[in-house]
């Protein structure tokens, strides 16, 4: 092998390693938040720790905290990617083509119905967390607009 075909073939290693481990990476933080949202619905959230996530997601306490800066931080993850349901702007979408007053509420009252059904759980480790911790009140504070007593 001449150097500039070494060259070329080490380059390549390189940018394969980094993809394989922005895929590993990408694989452990889907792994700790599905992890924690099983502990949380089913502990509840102030029974959980991070060496309770690790130990579900099969990682290392301290790649929970490199990949996803701890318990609250998970929390605020999983609430941020309810919110960005597809559901949502569909149901969104639709009411703004609607012209028919009875059929916007019909599309309302759907998207708002498979929103509950898919984030039921989700919604009361948020209210229970929001409870035990201040940064977990802020983030449904801020993620809903209403404010927590």
């Amino acid at each position: 092998m001449d150097g500039e075909t070494m060259t070329t073939h080490i380059s390549d290693c390189g940018q394969t390693w980094k993809a394989v481990r922005r895929n590993r990476a990408a694989d452990a933080r889907s792994a700790v938040l599905a992890a924690a949202t099983r502990l949380f619905v089913h502990r509840g959230y102030g029974n959980v720790t991070v060496t309770d996530i690790a130990r579900e997601a099969g990682t290392a306490v301290p790649a929970v905290y490199a990949g996803a800066r701890g318990k609250a931080a998970i929390l605020t993850t999983l609430i941020d990617e309810g919110s960005h349901d597809p559901i949502v702007e569909w149901a969104l979408d639709a009411v703004r083509a609607c012209g028919d007053p009875g059929e916007v509420i019909t599309l309302l009252v759907h998207g708002i119905r498979v929103d509950n059904e898919r984030y039921e759980d989700l919604v009361r480790v948020m209210i229970t967390a929001a409870a035990l911790e201040d940064a977990a009140r802020q983030t449904l504070v801020l993620q809903s607009g209403f404010a927590i007593l």
